[in-house]
């Protein structure tokens, strides 16, 4: 009993810690879009992420899904919630991907999460090559020891 109490007690305080969103506000036109910056996941190859506006009674969040390389996005969850946070309404949508509307909501969500995703591969890319260059480095270091140590071994050194 004791150690049931203990787990519940911790995963009540390590679980909040890992379900806060972090709604980074974007401008769209002449409203406000926020993007779960902490939601944002790759699967195959596509980008799965929250958003949320607000509207006179409320707001929603929706459930996007952005393929970033072939400019394709369609939504794939809508929950609609009143002033008061209770959620009114819940529709599992599950578009097709489909080309972004130019100068949609949309569109300001998409080229963001999107130039996220760019921004990333640019830091992936540079870690790459730094890699690629120590093992080199490396490599060299190890070719030029056994050089030597074979010239040693030659001469009995």
């Amino acid at each position: 009993m004791k150690k049931i109490l203990f787990i519940l007690l911790l995963a009540s305080i390590i679980l909040p810690a890992f379900s806060d969103a972090i709604w980074e506000e974007i401008q769209s036109k002449d409203k406000l879009i926020y993007v779960d910056t902490s939601s944002i996941t790759n699967q195959d190859a596509q980008y799965l992420y929250w958003v949320k506006n607000a509207n006179q009674n409320g707001y929603r969040k929706m459930l996007m899904k952005s393929d970033c390389s072939n400019n394709l996005t369609g939504v794939q969850k809508v929950i609609v919630y009143d002033e008061n946070d209770k959620m009114i309404k819940s529709d599992d949508l599950n578009q097709e991907l489909s080309y972004v509307v130019p100068d949609s909501d949309a569109q300001a969500v998409y080229n963001y999460v999107c130039s996220m995703h760019k921004e990333s591969e640019k830091k992936q890319n540079r870690a790459q090559k730094f890699n690629n260059r120590f093992n080199n480095g490396v490599n060299v270091i190890n070719n030029t020891i056994n050089g030597v140590n074979s010239v040693r071994g030659m001469f009995g050194i």
